[in-house]
């Protein structure tokens, strides 16, 4: 059982380390706006280590999280929850119409999730929150796991250190409702696994858009945190 921050930590590193070879990262071209492959391989060290039977993603834009997911846990179904479906919504369907473990489903995710988990008692699940993300992220999962006992994990992305007071209030917020954490701009984490991220950076002589990643760089700007950043954390059981 993890009780900690500390415990949570080692368990990502170790997870993550043990998986780290599950696939093939440089062999898979990187979809911009999508989640990096050193914060993929987090959730899949994790994924499997938990022994997690279902994974619920909410926001899942171009479908790059869903690919990897899709790839490297081919026996896991996978849930996965966009807003609208839009023409990159159709696009991204028809990159995932191979797997036969992803089910795409559209509309509100506060009302999806709780009907699905609902509907899976008997399994253990892990939820991947990209899309809504900051507090209605936390609001969401924390009543859905306060509810739910078979949910094991919770994933958030997009919470990088602040550089400005204006800039990703995720990151302070997120405290206010768990207290067993994971930042994968930890610094440990960043120098064991940045290895895997080549293929995710817009490398000099790319086009540079305001979404291109580069290590502490969203476009041109500077950040403190090495990527995008996932945040992990275990629900509290009383």
């Amino acid at each position: 059982m993890i009780n900690n921050s500390t415990e949570l930590k080692d368990f990502v590193l170790t997870s993550s380390q043990k998986h780290k070879n599950i696939i093939n990262w440089g062999s898979i071209t990187f979809l911009e706006r999508g989640i990096i492959n050193s914060e993929m391989l987090a959730i899949i060290g994790v994924i499997k280590e938990l022994q997690i039977s279902t994974i619920i993603e909410s926001g899942r834009c171009n479908g790059y999280s869903t690919m990897i997911m899709g790839l490297a846990l081919p026996n896991i179904p996978i849930i996965s929850i966009e807003l609208v479906r839009d023409s990159i919504a159709k696009q991204t369907e028809k990159n995932l119409q191979q797997f036969k473990n992803i089910t795409l489903l559209y509309g509100d995710s506060n009302k999806i999730i709780p009907s699905v988990v609902n509907s899976t008692p008997k399994q253990s699940i892990a939820i991947l929150l990209d899309g809504p993300k900051g507090e209605p992220a936390f609001k969401l999962f924390k009543k859905v796991s306060n509810h739910f006992t078979n949910i094991q994990v919770g994933f958030f992305h997009d919470c990088r250190r602040k550089f400005e007071p204006a800039d990703n209030p995720s990151r302070k917020t997120i405290g206010k409702y768990f207290n067993c954490l994971f930042f994968t701009d930890d610094d440990d984490y960043v120098q064991q696994f940045k290895d895997i991220d080549s293929n995710c950076i817009t490398h000099r002589g790319k086009i540079m858009t305001n979404h291109s990643w580069r290590p502490y760089h969203k476009g041109d700007t500077t950040f403190p945190s090495y990527g995008p950043t996932l945040a992990i954390t275990i629900p509290e059981r009383k």
